[in-house]
């Protein structure tokens, strides 16, 4: 009797560990496949924060423009590290990349070896003719908006050009106000060397609707 009573305790001491085994394996799994789907949504969220950044480049890639730069295919007047330094400046080299390009409310330099190039009449046109106009490459605005470029309605007597210094320098045109019958413009020539950081600090004060001192 006492072997046999033995023998029920040792299976009902095996049954028990077989038991409490199979129930370590359950919980186990079921807390391995608790912890995948706790990962999910950190592996979403991440994927979400890095939409912003790219929409953020793009928006800084597509930013608005200062001034366009009409030069020859060789290169204008002023030096090409010196206008690399401002990405909000757009060197072009032909009109119709100047008319492509052009934004309302930027400026427009043309260099005087780029005159031949330019439609004169599109100058004339809305809403470019409200825009700083730059000649880079002589001093004396009159000669620049009179005699190289054309169509201001700028009257005067004669000069004879041959006796004034024209060069170095940089000249700046900018309608204010046509009224039909009255004519309001800024008109100013600078007898230095031509750099862009002169010159943009000047078209940005006037699109700012200031008038440079």
């Amino acid at each position: 009797m006492k072997i046999k009573r033995t023998l029920e305790i040792s299976i009902t001491i095996i049954l028990l560990i077989a038991v409490l085994s199979v129930c370590s394996k359950t919980g186990s799994q079921s807390n391995d496949s608790g912890n995948e789907n706790y990962q999910l949504p950190k592996m979403v969220d991440s994927q979400s924060n890095d939409q912003p950044g790219i929409r953020d480049e793009t928006v800084g890639n597509n930013s608005r423009l200062a001034a366009i730069y009409l030069t020859p295919p060789g290169g204008g007047l002023i030096a090409k590290q010196d206008i690399e330094a401002y990405a909000e400046i757009l060197v072009v080299n032909s009109f119709s990349e100047l008319k492509e390009n052009f934004q309302t409310g930027c400026a427009i330099w043309i260099d005087k070896d780029a005159i031949s190039i330019v439609d004169q009449t599109w100058l004339h046109e809305e809403p470019q003719m409200y825009c700083p106009l730059v000649l880079v490459g002589f001093c004396d605005a009159l000669y620049s908006f009179r005699e190289q470029l054309n169509g201001f309605g700028i009257e005067g007597p004669y000069v004879d050009w041959n006796e004034l210094e024209l060069e170095p320098g940089f000249s700046i045109w900018m309608l204010q106000e046509n009224t039909g019958t009255t004519t309001t413009s800024f008109m100013r020539g600078y007898h230095e060397n031509p750099s862009a950081k002169q010159i943009i600090e000047l078209t940005d004060l006037l699109l700012e609707g200031t008038l440079p001192q």
